[in-house]
């Protein structure tokens, strides 16, 4: 390598041509030696000699090349055998403690492997979001910001489709907008029907997102334009499972809700649509019919910015449109404001939870990754403790100390090396799981290791065997290791403050984890404990669908009547039904309200829940669902249509409407103030409507029958105790009793509630989860330590029982020392969780971010752990005989 510049080449410690001089200078020398011996002079021999050589410049720098080439060649060889001998020996080192290697390549593909896919799963949902859409950073979303009745301060990102008409005719800073929902929809027939996700869109949907067909093609402006089309385009997914791949699917039928749509193409495989959510299928917006139409007002809105136009400017130019234009939309709309955001944020305009979750993720990762290396570092340190020997007896021999740090260097790579290898395994099978249990209805399909995941891998690898190699190095480097030779003891060992700090590092952090596992499990306990005036968890909602009938309200009202008291009659007779209830209105599914009126006031007084919320039910409504009566009684079969009205009434309704007196036999107009009297009957407990976190309501009752102006009816029931009911008999029975049904939705009461449930039980799992490991892992670490300091200090043990040392105080000496170290971890770690308990709050279910019951816990687990993690070592610690531990140094 002649082209090195010398400064480059003495860098690298190549070859500068001084030897080919010295060996030019030496022949010369020795032909003038020659000559002189031949009579000449040494003028004379030297003019002659110079002569005989006549070597021109041109051949004087080939020579040196030459010579430059063979020198940097055999060096760098030499290097390299060196670098190969290392390598032998690190791994040689590595292997002759098997379990320790094992020990320490397993916590490293554990803590990798963590970060791995922290990373994959932020690389979707931060980073890349969904898949198939072009340049998604240019995508906003508008949102609907109201003050007002009927929703209060709120906002949402349902707008209705008259705002977005008028807003795609005047936005200026937009090249393109859309228009998309997604339900829950049933597709197939009767028994055998069953949910899926179905998205409709309007024509401008695909073409804005960029996103190209896996087969056929994407509805359009030209087919919305012909209107009524009922046009349906396949995920990957349900064109797969559903059409078994069929690649002449184009033409065929798809049928949700009772409507048949033409198949025209396949979105490729992992498409969702604007958000990260699971979609099954794509249909084209109606104009006026059955589904999602132009009359509905819950559209998300997309908009695809002009370069340079940023969100806030989107935002502002349509609340000016909507502005000069409020009642092109319902009435309640005209005095909201409309603003923007990115596609990513949830319907509150807010970052949405699964944002929130990666976030977490990412920041426990890394919690688990820095105590891993903790840990790792704190087990070399002792290692190198019990190695200083034969270390210094290395650097006596010659090796220098460079070449001692570089074999710790290389048993660090080679460790992290073999855990960067291991982590790829991790994340494959940790991230469907962590997928499937955190991202419900996640719709993505890439693969866990892509060349995005590798880079990832190979760049957490290289900092980990940084930091696990080169920190011993370093210490190795800046000990002395001849002096240990020297003395012929270990000079440094186990009372060293980087592993006592490293150690309770790892402590700390643990406690971080655990605090944040046992405030979400605290939570979610709150939430069982709390009364929801209903027993959420073990009543079963049916909702059958029949074909569309025309008619009177009151004429369909009647025959839904009829229809479900068949299907009533005949799921009280299944064996496994405890009890089972018509009502038309259900907790966390919806409310109703109508005219009523008190005699004796002017108007009917608020409560900050709202209401009055009314619902239609039978006799064994209240029995089914587990809603305690507390005065009066309940309806009987004779409340009905027809009969005398009464209505059964909530305790805060009650109290609100009629204070200091007995609101039984008081009286209620209901529907229209020329209405008869509706006698009140009963008191009943108040229920939680809508969801976990809400005000007090006014609530009451009316007989099924008695109800005016609303409808949509539904089945519930209570299985026996005991009884795991059979959903899919349950759905047979309700066939067999009207054979008319074109479909059947069976749900938990509860599942309602999941929405508000799911931050909880992730936050606990992941929190939950990652605790444990990091427990485990610092656990092992101090356990791994504490052994290493008992044997080193095998000599000093001895000593101390030759002098009269009882077992029990060298078993102590060695428990103690693990539990300051963790004692000073739990400090530290719950001055840490105190301090970020706000950023935990808002994730929380009537628990303290600083609750003294989860700090408490959370400390006596760690000391608890600590003991039992030093009390092994302390154990042999105490067993050791000092002739055996002097015999041994």
């Amino acid at each position: 390598m002649p082209f090195l510049r010398p400064g480059i080449r003495k860098l690298l410690r190549l070859g500068d041509g001084r030897e080919v001089d010295d060996e030019i200078a030496l022949h010369l020398e020795l032909r003038i030696e020659s000559l002189m011996r031949d009579g000449l002079t040494r003028e004379e021999a030297a003019a002659e000699a110079a002569r005989l050589f006549a070597a021109s410049d041109a051949s004087l720098r080939a020579l040196h090349a030459t010579a430059n080439d063979r020198d940097d060649r055999m060096r760098l060889h030499e290097r390299l055998e060196s670098a190969r001998q290392d390598l032998r020996y690190a791994a040689r080192r590595l292997l002759r403690e098997p379990a320790v290697t094992l020990f320490m390549v397993l916590t490293l593909a554990l803590g990798i492997g963590a970060n791995v896919t922290a990373f994959s799963l932020i690389d979707r949902i931060l980073l890349r979001g969904p898949e198939h859409i072009v340049d998604g950073d240019g995508l906003s979303r508008i949102f609907l910001h109201t003050q007002g009745p009927p929703f209060g301060e709120q906002t949402m990102g349902w707008i209705p489709y008259p705002i977005y008409s008028a807003l795609r005719t005047s936005m200026q800073g937009a090249t393109a907008m859309g228009a998309y929902r997604v339900d829950d929809r049933m597709i197939g027939i009767g028994a055998a029907a069953r949910p899926q996700r179905v998205g409709t869109a309007d024509g401008a949907f695909f073409p804005l997102l960029g996103v190209k067909p896996l087969l056929g093609r994407f509805f359009g402006p030209a087919d919305e334009a012909e209107g009524g089309a009922t046009l349906a385009v396949l995920s990957e997914a349900t064109w797969r499972n559903d059409y078994g791949a069929d690649p002449n699917v184009v033409g065929k039928s798809y049928t949700s809700s009772d409507i048949v749509h033409t198949i025209i193409g396949v979105a490729p495989a992992g498409f969702t649509g604007a958000s990260l959510g699971r979609v099954d299928a794509w249909t084209l917006i109606s104009e006026n019919g059955k589904g999602a139409s132009k009359r509905s007002n819950n559209w998300n809105i997309i908009v695809r910015r002009k370069p340079g136009v940023t969100a806030a400017v989107i935002g502002s130019e349509a609340d000016a449109i909507h502005s000069r234009n409020p009642d092109v939309g319902p009435k309640w709309t005209r005095d909201v404001k409309l603003l923007a955001a990115p596609i990513s944020f949830d319907d509150t305009a807010r970052p949405a939870l699964e944002s929130v979750l990666a976030r977490w993720l990412g920041a426990i990762s890394l919690i688990i990754l820095l105590i891993t290396c903790a840990n790792l570092v704190n087990l070399q340190l002792a290692r190198l403790a019990r190695r200083q020997q034969e270390l210094g007896i290395r650097v006596a021999l010659g090796a220098g100390r460079s070449r001692v740090v570089r074999l710790l260097v290389l048993e660090g790579m080679l460790l992290a090396g073999a855990g960067g290898a291991g982590s790829l395994l991790v994340a494959r099978l940790t991230e469907p799981v962590l997928r499937r249990v955190l991202f419900l209805n996640a719709g993505w399909s890439s693969t866990v290791v892509d060349g995005r995941v590798l880079l990832a891998v190979a760049a957490i690898t290289l900092l980990t065997a940084l930091v696990v190699g080169v920190i011993p190095a370093l210490r190795a480097g800046g000990t002395g290791l001849t002096a240990s030779l020297k003395s012929g003891v270990r000079v440094s060992g186990g009372r060293s403050r980087v592993r006592s700090a490293l150690t309770v590092v790892q402590a700390a952090l643990s406690v971080l984890l655990l605090v944040g596992a046992g405030l979400f499990l605290r939570s979610l306990a709150q939430v069982r404990a709390l009364d929801l005036g209903i027993d959420a968890e073990h009543v079963i909602v049916a909702e059958a669908q029949f074909p569309a009938s025309a008619g009177p309200f009151e004429e369909r009202s009647a025959l839904e009547r009829s229809r479900y008291r068949e299907l009533l009659e005949a799921v009280r007779r299944e064996p496994g039904v405890e009890r089972a209830a018509l009502t038309i209105g259900l907790p966390f599914y919806g409310s109703f309200g109508v005219g009523i009126w008190v005699p004796g006031m002017d108007s009917i007084p608020q409560l900050p829940g709202g209401g009055p919320y009314i619902t239609a039910v039978n006799s064994e409504y209240f029995a089914t669902m587990g809603t305690r009566l507390v005065r009066g009684r309940v309806f009987g079969d004779a409340d009905r249509e027809g009969s005398d009205p009464v209505v059964i009434v909530g305790e805060a309704m009650a109290r609100m409407l009629w204070p200091g007196k007995d609101a039984l036999a008081q009286c209620l107009t209901l529907f229209e103030k020329t209405a008869p009297c509706a006698r009140v009957v009963g008191v009943v407990a108040d229920i939680h409507h809508s969801g976990l976190h809400e005000e007090a309501s006014m609530q009451y009752y009316v007989p099924i029958g008695q109800e005016r102006g609303f409808s949509g009816m539904s089945l519930v029931v209570r299985p026996r105790d005991g009884v795991a009911l059979s959903w899919p008999a349950l759905k047979a029975t309700l066939m067999r009793a009207n054979a008319g049904i074109a479909a059947i939705d069976v749900k938990k009461l509860g599942t309602a509630l999941d929405g508000e449930l799911r931050p909880l039980r992730l936050g606990m799992i992941t929190f939950g989860l990652s605790g444990a490991l990091a427990l485990v892992v610092a656990a092992l670490g101090l356990y791994s330590v504490m052994a290493y300091m008992v044997a080193w200090r095998t000599h000093e043990i001895g000593i101390r029982m030759a002098l009269g040392a009882t077992e029990g105080s060298v078993a102590w000496l060695v428990v103690r020392s693990g539990a300051i170290l963790a004692g000073s971890g739990v400090i530290i770690g719950l001055g840490l969780a105190y301090a970020g308990r706000k950023l935990i709050q808002p994730q929380l279910f009537d628990v303290s971010g600083s609750d003294p019951l989860v700090f408490g816990g959370v400390a006596a687990v760690i000391l608890g752990v600590a003991l039992l993690a030093g009390w092994l070592p302390a154990r042999r610690a105490a067993r050791i005989r000092p002739t055996e531990a002097l015999r041994a140094e």
